[in-house]
């Protein structure tokens, strides 16, 4: 592969829509796991689970900017096989939404968010060099 030189810029949008909760009928594994969080009473115990908050009935939606450079140093003798890059995620340092401690079940939610689904990390920079060979 032949490389030119000179700059490879990147612009990305990542857009995360609203999720929200409408689980009517819980199934089996759902509600065990309800139960062994205490978020849900056990059968014919008497108690009553807690409420859900109204704030965690909707998890509002995020959008991110990122932005990122390489510059091939092709026509530079020595250098000819090096390449950097550098890049900025999250350029707006848009926060996760946030659940409250009830509502955070299992494996998934960690930190009241899901890290999975949303940028945890806040502005993140980064940089590199690469030698071909």
């Amino acid at each position: 592969m032949v490389k030119s030189a000179g700059w490879l810029k990147a612009l990305r949008f990542r857009y995360r829509s609203r999720a929200g909760s409408k689980e009517s009928i819980p199934t089996e594994e759902r509600t065990s796991e309800l139960i062994q969080f205490g978020l849900l009473a056990p059968p014919n115990s008497g108690k009553a689970a807690p409420p859900v908050i109204a704030t965690d009935a909707k998890l509002g939606a995020r959008d991110y900017l990122d932005l990122a450079a390489t510059y091939n140093f092709a026509d530079m003798g020595a250098f000819s096989n090096l390449s950097a890059r550098l890049g900025i995620n999250n350029v707006t340092d848009k926060d996760p939404p946030l659940l409250g401690a009830n509502n955070c079940i299992g494996v998934y939610c960690n930190g009241n968010t899901y890290p999975q689904v949303y940028d945890t990390l806040g502005r993140y920079v980064f940089m590199g060099l690469t030698a071909d060979f």
